[in-house]
C-alpha cells in the first residue's frame, strides 16, 4: 500500500464514522505526528495509525464500548 492509498484509507475510516471536513484532516495529521514518534519510519507509523484505526472501528470494539456504556461512535462524532 502507498502512502497516498494509507492517507486515503484513513479519510474513508474517519468518514465511516462520521468525523468529515477540515477537522479530519488535522486529527488525522495531528495523530500521524505522534504515531511517528514510536515508529521506525513514516510508512511504520501510517501502517500503526491504520491499524489501530482498523481495531477501533471493529465490530466487536464497538460492542464492547457499548457494553460499558460507551457509544463510541457517537463520541466520535461529537468532534465536529
Amino acid at each position: 500500500m502507498t502512502k497516498d492509498e494509507g492517507a486515503m484509507e484513513d479519510l474513508l475510516v474517519a468518514k465511516m464514522l462520521g468525523i468529515t471536513g477540515e477537522r479530519v484532516v488535522a486529527e488525522i495529521g495531528a495523530s500521524l505526528q505522534i504515531v511517528r514518534r514510536g515508529a521506525g519510519s513514516n510508512d511504520d507509523a501510517a501502517n500503526n495509525f491504520k491499524n489501530f484505526l482498523s481495531k477501533l472501528t471493529a465490530p466487536e470494539t464497538l460492542k464492547a464500548f457499548e457494553k460499558a456504556g460507551i457509544d463510541l461512535k457517537g463520541s466520535l462524532k461529537r468532534l465536529d
